[in-house]
């Protein structure tokens, strides 16, 4: 009797094992793994480029630019371009140097047909002007991106709040 009890709890423990199993091999290849996966790519991307878009240094203004240029697209893109001298001529004279981080993030919307996002994000910019000690104050950005051939770029960019 209690060979028979063993032997049905084996086959029981061997078929929750089976179907654990089968339930974690397809959850983790399923359609919303896909989606999280893609957010995830999408935040790391939102968050390296906001912290490109607000790190300058008057002595690499060139390599600078280009991160900025290569971090961006459409509208923004266009304004960055169409900037480039006058921001060129305003870091220097001011002899600026920016440092920015990222304290949080978040995706708050994602269109993979569309290939839209928006990132939320909250970042500590340190700035210094004409050798002074640099300031260091936190702002919230509103992030919107675009996925292009060449991957995920920041479409618009704006401070939000105060």
């Amino acid at each position: 009797m209690i060979g028979r009890i063993l032997a049905v709890l084996a086959v029981l423990a061997v078929a929750a094992a089976g179907f654990t199993g089968w339930r974690w091999w397809n959850s983790s290849n399923s359609a919303e793994a896909d989606i999280a996966e893609q957010r995830d790519n999408v935040l790391a991307v939102g968050e390296r480029h906001v912290v490109e878009l607000n790190t300058v240094d008057f002595q690499n203004l060139d390599a600078d630019f280009d991160r900025w240029r290569a971090a961006s697209t459409g509208p923004l893109l266009d304004r960055l371009v169409r900037n480039r001298e006058t921001d060129r001529q305003t870091t220097l004279s001011t002899k600026t140097v920016a440092k920015a981080r990222v304290v949080s993030a978040a995706v708050t919307t994602m269109n993979t047909y569309t290939g839209t996002a928006n990132v939320i994000a909250a970042v500590e910019v340190s700035v210094s002007q004409n050798g002074a000690q640099p300031t260091a104050g936190v702002s919230r950005w509103d992030v919107d991106l675009s996925r292009t051939d060449s991957g995920w770029k920041v479409s618009a960019l704006e401070v939000v709040g105060t």
